[in-house]
């Protein structure tokens, strides 16, 4: 895979392929295989140009599943996150692919950015505002539920935020961690939305 992948000859669907199989590859317990693949996703990391831009979004989101299985990514993204260079759609699979490493060291700055609307240094346009929403909600806690209910509620969020706030938002709520106040809050939330909002598919994800 790691040999498709630095092919430039490769087609383009074969190395999307290739990320994607990488990506749900299971754990790697080969010391010298593993270190293989983090030098490459920290290539992939660190250079914004280093694919063609749906290759390396599918990388990066590939990156985010592996650093389950290894913190050292999940310190290769974060650093990342906090730097720019980054276009706005860019900027948001990356806050996607800090989500799906589950580390909950990550709620913070991804909390801010769906608030703020920048990941870093980039500004997050509605879709990558959205995508890092989608990312927001596999930290399942109680800082999600209250930044997603807060994003369902603004008046000000674009349609492609709102959707992903209120799916977001039933992500969050199958968590057993979450108490009895955040379930509450959450419910109000989608309820709400249901009830109001102008979009049919934010309704019918609600």
């Amino acid at each position: 895979l790691l040999r498709i992948l630095h092919d430039d000859r490769s087609g383009s669907d074969v190395r999307e392929a290739a990320a994607v199989a990488l990506a749900i590859l299971p754990p790697v317990k080969d010391s010298e295989v593993r270190a293989a693949i983090r030098k490459w996703f920290a290539y992939v990391i660190a250079e914004p140009r280093s694919l063609p831009s749906r290759t390396r979004g599918l990388c990066l989101l590939a990156a985010g599943l592996r650093a389950r299985d290894d913190s050292m990514l999940v310190m290769q993204l974060s650093g990342r996150a906090a730097g720019k260079g980054f276009g706005s759609e860019e900027a948001g699979t990356l806050a996607y692919a800090l989500g799906l490493a589950g580390n909950p060291m990550a709620a913070p700055e991804l909390s801010r950015a769906v608030r703020k609307r920048r990941l870093g240094g980039d500004k997050l346009s509605d879709v990558g505002r959205a995508h890092a929403a989608q990312g927001l909600a596999f930290m399942e806690d109680a800082l999600a539920v209250r930044t997603l209910a807060a994003l369902l509620q603004s008046r000000s969020a674009g349609v492609q935020s709102r959707r992903s706030a209120a799916s977001g938002l039933g992500r969050v709520m199958g968590s057993d961690t979450l108490d009895a106040e955040m379930r509450e809050r959450g419910r109000k939330a989608l309820v709400k939305a249901l009830a109001k909002d102008k979009d049919i598919m934010v309704r019918a994800f609600c």
